[in-house]
């Protein structure tokens, strides 16, 4: 074992050490991540990248021994620059105490991995649907990406992704075979049934996914969306039917415009998937419903990019006036983030010693200065009202003097 770096910041001496170590080795493990600072409750993250420090740790091994695999300890999506080249990548997300056992019992093969990503690792900040307006320095976020949350963007973009939605991988392997669809228009009810088996020489789980896709559709909705999973174990060489039941809020969607659900009529695809991108059976159902249907959105968002709608065209999604936003020297209210505040040279005046004395309080019940930088990066993010959260010392009626001076 060696470290490689250091939780606390970048230490060259380390390295040298880690990389005799995995040359001297068959194989090599590397655990790496996001440490506090990076991601936490209470702050936006900023960037999708791991610390320098684990990417270097991990392309320099890498010349030194091809047999890598790589254990991240993460709760979000990262960039991961090195993923073709390293053997494996187990991620283990953000697992708690039982960590150690956990992750040895899957890298020695007594457990086999059987979950799914419920999340797409994108590959790059720029390719996801909120770029441009989520993080930044206003107070008021406009959620221009729509329905297209997630998967459903990446998908209607065309856009090539790390690792889809709905992706991940086993010591075995799974066949999909024989795919039936029951549906009545009368009952509003059916279900969508095959045969899964496990085709390798290892027990384990398969989380097998439905989408259902409009064939043609007249309106704003997403290229396809999961509707329903289903895992089922399976010793080596077994075979099982599955059954996922639908009913009509598998085809239906909301229309703003006439505030109810709404099914459109016509052919849909029904999916059974391994992930959001591996169909492994396609059919097609017809389902009775509406011919005319309006959505909110239509006219904005068909055929274009969520990244491209302007004030205008936002706006004009809703009935009244869209809540403006924030505007600089208009004045702090309650809902002020202190990083707004100390940003001027009167706030700094005002709320820097309560940081500093913030800071000093929890600096000294615990050690570990990656806790410290995650604390202040939380604060940096929180409204003015939350610091009562962090000290009994402030109430509203301190709150409320902190912006008569502010604003003064």
């Amino acid at each position: 074992y060696a470290p490689g770096y250091s939780l606390k910041g970048h230490d060259d001496s380390l390295l040298p050490e880690a990389l005799k170590t995995a040359g001297e080795c068959d194989e090599v493990i590397i655990f790496a991540g996001l440490p506090d600072e990076y991601e936490s409750e209470g702050f936006d993250r900023t960037h999708l990248n791991l610390p320098d420090e684990h990417n270097e740790l991990i392309e320099r091994t890498l010349e030194v021994n091809p047999n890598v695999t790589v254990v991240l300890f993460t709760g979000s999506p990262v960039i991961l620059p090195w993923r073709e080249r390293v053997k494996a990548i187990l991620l283990a997300y953000l697992p708690g105490d039982g960590a150690g056992s956990a992750v040895a019992d899957i890298l020695t093969g007594r457990v086999n991995p059987s979950g799914k990503l419920a999340e797409t690792f994108p590959l790059s900040l720029e390719d996801t649907p909120c770029f441009g307006n989520y993080a930044t320095d206003d107070c008021d976020m406009p959620y221009r990406e729509s329905i297209l949350v997630g998967y459903r963007y990446y998908d209607a973009m065309g856009l090539e992704v790390e690792y889809p939605f709905g992706f991940g991988l086993s010591y075995t392997s799974f066949g999909y075979r024989d795919l039936g669809i029951s549906w009545s228009d009368e009952r509003r009810k059916g279900e969508v049934s095959f045969t899964l088996s496990n085709t390798g020489s290892v027990p384990g789980a398969e989380i097998a996914e439905l989408y259902i896709a409009k064939r043609n559709s007249k309106v704003f909705r997403a290229p396809q969306e999961l509707r329903g999973f289903e895992k089922t174990f399976l010793a080596p060489g077994e075979s099982r039917r599955v059954t996922i039941p639908i009913d009509d809020t598998s085809f239906s969607l909301y229309s703003v415009p006439e505030g109810r659900w709404v099914t459109e009529d016509g052919e849909y695809e029904i999916r059974i998937s391994a992930s959001s991108r591996d169909h492994r059976l396609i059919g097609i159902v017809n389902v009775g419903g509406e011919k005319d249907v309006r959505v909110l959105g239509n006219d904005v968002y068909r055929g274009r990019d969520a990244h491209d709608i302007d004030d205008e065209g936002f706006a004009s999604l809703f009935p009244g006036n869209v809540l403006p936003r924030h505007r600089k020297g208009a004045g702090f209210d309650r809902n002020s983030t202190l990083s707004e505040i100390l940003a001027t040279e009167k706030g700094r005046a005002v709320l820097q010693p309560m940081i500093e004395r913030l800071s000093a309080m929890y600096s000294t019940k615990s050690a570990d200065e990656s806790f410290t930088r995650m604390l202040l990066a939380m604060v940096s993010d929180m409204p003015l009202r939350g610091l009562s959260t962090f000290s009994r010392e402030v109430n509203a009626a301190l709150v409320d003097a902190i912006l008569k001076e502010l604003n003064g």
